[in-house]
């Protein structure tokens, strides 16, 4: 198996809904959080204004429909 093609397998597992092991589930979750902590601390003017849970909503549902790369 190619490089390219391993990597798009990675992918494709690690934006699925469940992951298909707990090592990867462990890996999927630190990366949810790693991104959510990521977008508070760089919009914490925008976090302050809309409040902290709308802001938390938004920010899950933005991570969830624009997945990483």
């Amino acid at each position: 198996m190619q490089l390219a093609e391993l990597q798009k397998l990675f992918f494709e597992n690690l934006h699925q809904a469940e992951a298909s092991s707990q090592g990867m589930q462990i890996y999927q979750s630190s990366m949810r959080s790693t991104l959510f902590h990521t977008i508070s601390k760089t919009f914490p003017a925008c976090k302050r204004l809309v409040g902290e849970e709308f802001f938390a909503k938004i920010t899950w549902d933005y991570i969830d429909h624009q997945p990483s790369l």
